[in-house]
């Protein structure tokens, strides 16, 4: 967690449906607003690496997220994601 009062929140693995900015912003934003997120690509056609960041605009909103996501999957019969 930052010292500027925002949350960033590591997820591994990333579900496939978890593809696209807006589609992560989405799921997070229950927890609280989001302020930015990031997918890491590599390689050439550009590929999701499997993994992300989500920056929350409070602490509090990215350890609600924690709290209530980790270990679950994003979708029914997905993998379970890993949020630190």
């Amino acid at each position: 967690l930052s010292k500027s009062g925002r949350g960033r929140r590591y997820l591994e693995p990333l579900d496939p449906d978890l593809d696209d900015h807006d589609t992560v912003r989405a799921r997070f934003a229950p927890f609280g607003a989001v302020a930015h997120v990031s997918l890491p690509t590599a390689g050439a056609p550009r590929r999701r690496r499997g993994f992300g960041f989500v920056e929350f605009e409070r602490r509090e909103h990215a350890e609600a997220a924690l709290v209530a996501c980790d270990g679950k999957p994003a979708r029914e019969g997905g993998a379970p994601t890993t949020i630190l």
